[in-house]
């Protein structure tokens, strides 16, 4: 989305972000407001509103939004089992959980928000039920095998790299670097200097490093070119 809308930029087009450090969310609602966000408005602008939103029959609304966004994804189970798991959870914040949620400290609530999110992926990733049931077996360490093994570790190791810039792709941390940054070249002089040569060491690993994951890896296309 990010590379979408700087070519749009280029030719003079102004497209919204779209996703909006999703994985900074403190609850599973704040995660919908800013995970794909222009599939979120859709439905709730032509489907939830005319349905009645929160005037009348707002549970079944939600579940109903819920299974034909899983259904927008594909014609399987997973993702209705996907849709209606999110649905769910967001009701259950909504009207059971909302002041417990309230009282639990910042950390927490984004470590829940995470591991709700995953337990999502799962149930999004797997169309066959039996290799997804393996897939929650292992994951808890159901299946015989211990959660953590010497595969676990290689991986860890082998893509350590690749997790730490994950992490801070993830966060908004340029959001608190740039304006100080531009500050900085407001200021000229010896400053101006050493921010535009940070700027182009920066821009230069940047590309080296994105220039090996390309070449080490096959092509893997957008994941949403599935749907």
């Amino acid at each position: 989305s990010d590379m979408a809308i700087g070519l749009g930029r280029m030719f003079g087009f102004h497209f919204k972000e779209n996703f909006n450090y999703p994985y900074t969310s403190t609850s599973i609602t704040d995660f919908w407001r800013r995970w794909h966000i222009s599939l979120s408005s859709f439905f709730r602008d032509y489907v939830y509103i005319p349905l009645g939103g929160n005037r009348k029959h707002q549970i079944p609304n939600l579940l109903i939004v819920w299974f034909l966004t899983g259904f927008w994804h594909g014609a399987s189970w997973n993702f209705m089992l996907w849709g209606l798991y999110f649905g769910v959870i967001l009701i259950l914040e909504k009207f059971v959980f909302a002041s417990l949620i309230e009282k639990m400290p910042m950390l927490i609530r984004r470590v829940v928000t995470l591991f709700l999110v995953l337990i999502g992926w799962g149930l999004f990733y797997f169309e066959d039920m039996s290799k997804l049931g393996g897939f929650f077996a292992r994951a808890f360490g159901f299946a015989g095998a211990p959660i953590v093994n010497s595969m676990t570790l290689a991986k860890m190791e082998n893509y350590l790299l690749l997790f730490v810039m994950g992490v801070i792709g993830s966060i908004p941390l340029k959001k608190w670097i740039v304006p100080r940054y531009e500050r900085m070249l407001a200021k000229g002089g010896a400053l101006l200097n050493t921010a535009m040569s940070f700027q182009l060491a920066y821009n230069t690993i940047l590309l080296i490093m994105c220039t090996v994951v390309m070449i080490s890896n096959t092509s893997s296309p957008f994941l949403y070119y599935n749907f």
